[in-house]
């Protein structure tokens, strides 16, 4: 929100270009105190396998709030790819406009698109959460964490610009990207052959869909 709207509340008005610029100098700027501070913390000699195991117990807590970024990015994205159509249709019937553009989207329909994503994930998405977060590559709560916050941000940031994405189709691309970090063997490549090759095939199937139920739907109703 800094980066697009400012800090008017403090009479602080950026563009773009001068947020960007901020937001990158104050990146470094807190790195490099950061690594000030890392560098005078001694560190005792441990167990390396109880200090990963700390690790990730931090990351567990800190992957919740990146799952609730999920949830928010894929109601920004998914919910607005089907309510679009939806209210393009709804008021063509009540105003006779065929003006996308200034079709109002009324909060039922935001509803009805929430609803949606509600039953989809409690029936049928535990298949989809199975294949994402244990067949592609071994997933730990830091590579979770990692995973989850770069489909977060692209999904938002898709979003705020107006672009239509797949969330699953980001998210996928993020896991195998943490899986990569390892080396092309943490991958399970036969899941990932299975992933492309859906991608190729639900596109011509989705258009022939598309058309089929055009046609018999005009065919039905002007009959």
């Amino acid at each position: 929100m800094t980066l697009f709207k400012g800090l008017k509340h403090i009479n602080l008005d950026l563009n773009l270009i001068q947020a960007l610029a901020g937001s990158i100098a104050l990146g470094f700027l807190g790195a490099g105190i950061g690594a000030f501070f890392i560098r005078r913390v001694q560190i005792g000699k441990t167990d390396p396998n109880h200090r990963f195991d700390q690790v990730e117990r931090i990351f567990v807590v800190l992957q919740i709030l990146t799952a609730c970024a999920i949830a928010f990015a894929h109601g920004s994205n998914d919910v607005a790819n089907a309510i679009g159509p939806l209210a393009a249709i709804v008021n063509a019937v009540e105003n006779v406009d065929l003006n996308p553009a200034k079709a109002p989207v009324a909060p039922w329909m935001l509803a009805i698109g929430g609803l949606g994503i509600v039953i989809g994930l409690a029936t049928w998405g535990y298949r989809v959460m199975e294949t994402v977060g244990k067949k592609i590559t071994e997933l730990t709560p830091s590579r979770g964490f990692a995973a989850q916050l770069a489909a977060a941000s692209t999904i938002v940031l898709a979003s705020r610009l107006g672009i239509p994405i797949s969330t699953t189709h980001t998210l996928v691309g993020a896991v195998l990207g943490v899986g990569l970090a390892r080396g092309i063997t943490a991958l399970d490549l036969r899941v990932v052959g299975n992933i492309l090759a859906s991608w190729i095939a639900t596109l011509p199937i989705a258009a022939a869909l598309s058309v089929f139920f055009y046609f018999f739907f005009k065919g039905l109703l002007s009959a």
